[in-house]
């Protein structure tokens, strides 16, 4: 459910129809999950988005027309409030960061037990980052600094940043959130990368996601 009680609204992108049909009869099953729109490729997925603007879109990375990564980046772009959760059977970094990059709020593997899927759900419909488990230990070695020694380097400003950043929303969303510009947040995000020792987007949230240095987003806020 989301903060107001109501069941949480989901899209969910497979062109796999057995997995399709899977994952919507489990998440159907769970108390205030509702499955508003189904689709089979990346454009019927963004094309679902659009129609239903739903709290949740659950993707496949590797879909016919637009792939997880392009269908994600339009998502955000047309529907900046539906929060991006991709399932996939794909586990390469090139994968996890590439979607990171491209405004997803979490990254759970198909193969994960159903209370994890689940869980990641929920926590996408809070607009908590969620990196599942398996990924967060073997990603930990990348340029991750101590996280005693950067708590106390960023600013609670950076820190708002970075925990919008992590919910994926790019510059110029993060400014009308904030009531500053592109310009500022830009610099805000280049501050964050020097004191986090980081050189990608990607690379800063994956650093929040480890250390819970993100504290849920909220509309507003």
């Amino acid at each position: 459910m989301d903060a107001n009680g109501a069941a949480l609204r989901l899209v969910i992108a497979d062109d796999h129809s057995v997995a399709r049909r899977g994952l919507r009869a489990m998440l159907e099953a769970e108390a205030g999950l509702s499955v508003v729109g189904e689709a089979v490729d990346g454009q019927e997925a963004l094309d679902q988005v659009r129609q239903h603007q739903p709290d949740v879109a659950i993707l496949d990375v590797r879909m016919p027309k637009l792939d997880g990564i392009r269908a994600c980046k339009a998502i955000k772009r047309d529907v900046p409030t539906t929060q991006v959760l991709i399932l996939s059977a794909y586990d390469d970094d090139h994968y996890v960061f590439g979607l990171l990059e491209a405004g997803a709020t979490g990254y759970v593997l198909k193969d994960a037990p159903d209370e994890e899927i689940i869980a990641a759900v929920r926590a996408a419909g809070r607009q908590e980052p969620y990196l599942t488990p398996k990924l967060r230990e073997r990603t930990a070695t990348h340029e991750a600094p101590p996280m005693s020694d950067t708590l106390g380097e960023l600013t609670q400003r950076e820190r708002e940043v970075l925990a919008l950043m992590a919910v994926g929303l790019d510059n110029e969303e993060i400014g009308r959130r904030l009531f500053v510009t592109k310009v500022t947040v830009q610099n805000y995000t280049s501050s964050i990368y020097s004191k986090l020792g980081v050189n990608t987007r990607a690379k800063a949230i994956l650093f929040a996601i480890q250390h819970g240095l993100v504290e849920p987003a909220r509309d507003g806020g």
